[in-house]
């Protein structure tokens, strides 16, 4: 049996891809033949380290954009020969191997149907944006009798899949977050950190309302766009504060992120997240209330500013949190059992 996690194909920061290029890892070095189903050769991901076994649905070089493929296109074209179609064989997948889709990538095509399926879902949120409003509960992948079962991220997503689908196998895994990457650091710079891409309108009431409030004097706003996962650890281990506007939310790992290098969270848990975004561990806002978020924000730095002691202990009691309860091991164990599971071929929906 061979798993393969089918993937976009997006070399640019994105949590969920990490992810599933770090379960075909765990699973690799536990005993499972498990690979990145991309789909044109030679794509793999280059925003992050890795030697992660990855496999191709169709070979095209001349459409892929990733660096290896545009490599190829300039070699060839600087030995004058064409560049054109550069097929392998068709990818077949056969009834012995598991295809893994994530949530926003649920078509499954005629040519697959025979092929046993795991949903994994990243934000349940999501789980029903593919389909129209009439559609078919017939017609809704998680129904199909190939699919052996759901892996999830959080309590609140497996409440969301098991409360539509009753018969469903839900396994929740915990993410991993290093401790080493995304360290805890008390020593921090006069700086908040923000994700753009997540809710940007909240985000620019919630930052010109401090602007125009002179809250901002002194601070350094930093968005994080378009870094390596590296990069991004760094400027959250200097970070005072993160500013964290994901809604809705799987689980909300930026934010997870932020809390374990030792930011002060402040904003949406956005539902996934709730269970460490806590009044203990951080500043929970209602979604949408922007006036409260940067209210809030406000009152954050001015105690930083002031008598930052009971906001220190704040932050390193969110960042024990987070990396107790989402410790990488705990996420190699958690891989493994829903795989031990899932890839017996008697599991099936029902």
């Amino acid at each position: 049996m061979a798993i393969y996690y089918r993937c976009p194909d997006k070399d640019y920061p994105v949590g969920g891809i990490r992810v599933i290029y770090r379960h075909v890892d765990i699973l690799d070095r536990n005993g499972f033949e498990a690979f990145v189903l991309h789909h044109y050769h030679p794509f793999r991901c280059t925003w992050f380290e890795n030697d992660t076994p990855v496999a191709h649905e169709a070979r095209y070089p001349e459409h892929s954009r990733s660096p290896a493929a545009r490599a190829w296109r300039g070699a060839r074209r600087a030995a004058g020969a064409p560049v054109g179609t550069d097929p392998l064989p068709a990818f077949e997948l056969t009834d012995a191997d598991v295809l893994v889709l994530p949530e926003v990538m649920p078509d499954v095509p005629e040519s697959e149907g025979h092929v046993p399926k795991v949903i994994f879902n990243q934000n349940a949120y999501l789980t029903l944006a593919p389909y129209p409003l009439d559609v078919d509960s017939r017609d809704i992948v998680y129904a199909r009798p190939e699919v052996r079962g759901a892996i999830v991220v959080s309590e609140d997503s497996r409440r969301y899949l098991e409360s539509l689908f009753p018969e469903l196998r839900v396994h929740r895994i915990h993410y991993g977050i290093d401790p080493e990457l995304f360290a805890f650091a008390a020593e921090k710079k006069r700086q908040i950190a923000y994700m753009p891409r997540k809710n940007e309108r909240d985000l620019q009431q919630v930052l010109v309302r401090l602007r125009l409030a002179g809250r901002l004097e002194g601070w350094d706003v930093v968005a994080i766009e378009g870094l390596s996962e590296a990069e991004t650890a760094a400027l959250l281990r200097e970070s005072a504060v993160f500013l964290s506007s994901g809604h809705p939310e799987g689980f909300g790992l930026p934010a997870a992120e932020a809390m374990s290098c030792g930011c002060v969270v402040v904003g949406y848990h956005g539902y996934g997240g709730r269970e460490f975004l806590t009044e203990d561990n951080g500043f929970p806002i209602a979604v949408g209330d922007v006036v409260e978020f940067a209210d809030t924000t406000a009152r954050v730095l001015r105690e930083l500013e002031q008598e930052p002691d009971a906001l220190a202990r704040r932050a390193e009691r969110g960042s024990r949190f987070v990396r107790e309860h989402y410790a990488p091991e705990r996420e190699e164990e958690d891989v493994v059992a829903a795989w031990r599971e899932l890839g017996d071929p008697r599991a099936r929906l029902g």
